[in-house]
Order: structure tokens, then C-alpha cells, then sequence
């Protein structure tokens, strides 16, 4: 496993803490800024969580699964437990977050864009925020469940 595996590795560990890292930063920015109570506060945090997410953990989730997918086909076995399920694991997450999460910030987006210039932030925004942060709990726990398997690649389940 020469020197391709190494660079491949080494990419793939920083794609995944630019994924991981953005979805836990963002998320907490989020909540820190719900807590201000200040309409222009939280929708400029929504704005900015939407272009972080698709700047770093879109740009992550694609060096992820190239990466991933390179070294897997050149130095391992995908018949491997843990290649085999992390790969699952991933396309699970990955369709979580598509599937779910980039919608539930859309409307979050929409919503926010739409605060008016004075008063409270409307009851429904803190509504579908707790949904996007429970969202974004799964897919931080789905990345610590495959980051658990390439560290240690069990050859059988774990349980």
C-alpha cells in the first residue's frame, strides 16, 4: 500500500473533518443565535448555515466518497464487514442529508428571509430548527458509527 494509499488516507481524514466539523459548528451556531432572541441575528445565521453547509459539507461529502471510493476499489476487499457496511452507513447519511436536511434548511432559509424587520421569531421557525438540529444529531451519529468502522474495521459486527 505505497504512497497512493497514504495521500488518499490523509484526504479522506480531512474531508471528513471538514463534513463532521462543519455540521457540528453549524449547528451550534444556529442554536447559539435562536437563543439571541434577534430576528436579524438568526436569519443571518440561517443564511450563512446554508452557504457553510454546501461549501464544506457538500465539498466533504464529495472528497468523502472519492476518496473512499478510490482507495476501497485499489487496497481493500469490498466484501470487507466494515468496507461493506461504512459504504452503507455513508449512502444512508448522505441520503439523509439530501433527502431531508438540505430541504429542512431551505425552509428554514425561506422562513428567515421573510422575518419582519421587528418583533419575535415566529414559533414555527423554532419548530422546524429543532427538527433540522435532531437531523443533524443522526448524521453526526451515522459519521461517528462509520468513523468508528474505518478506525477500527472490524472483520465481524461489533454486537
Amino acid at each position: 500500500m505505497g504512497s497512493t494509499y497514504l495521500l488518499l488516507k490523509i484526504t479522506h481524514i480531512f474531508a471528513a473533518t471538514l463534513f463532521l466539523g462543519n455540521l457540528v459548528v453549524t449547528g451550534y451556531w444556529k442554536a447559539a443565535a435562536l437563543r439571541t432572541g434577534d430576528l436579524r441575528v438568526a436569519a443571518t445565521s440561517q443564511r450563512l448555515a446554508r452557504r457553510a453547509d454546501a461549501l464544506f459539507s457538500g465539498l466533504g461529502a464529495l472528497i468523502l466518497s472519492g476518496t473512499g471510493a478510490v482507495n476501497a476499489t485499489l487496497h481493500f476487499d469490498y466484501h470487507g464487514f466494515w468496507l461493506f457496511h461504512g459504504g452503507l452507513a455513508f449512502l444512508g447519511m448522505i441520503f439523509l442529508w439530501c433527502a431531508l436536511l438540505i430541504p429542512v434548511e431551505r425552509k428554514l432559509s425561506r422562513m428567515a428571509a421573510a422575518f419582519p424587520v421587528e418583533g419575535e421569531i415566529p414559533a414555527d421557525y423554532f419548530r422546524w430548527s429543532r427538527v433540522s438540529s435532531g437531523l443533524r444529531a443522526i448524521v453526526v451519529f451515522m459519521a461517528l458509527c462509520m468513523l468508528y468502522l474505518m478506525v477500527y474495521k472490524p472483520h465481524a459486527s461489533p454486537l
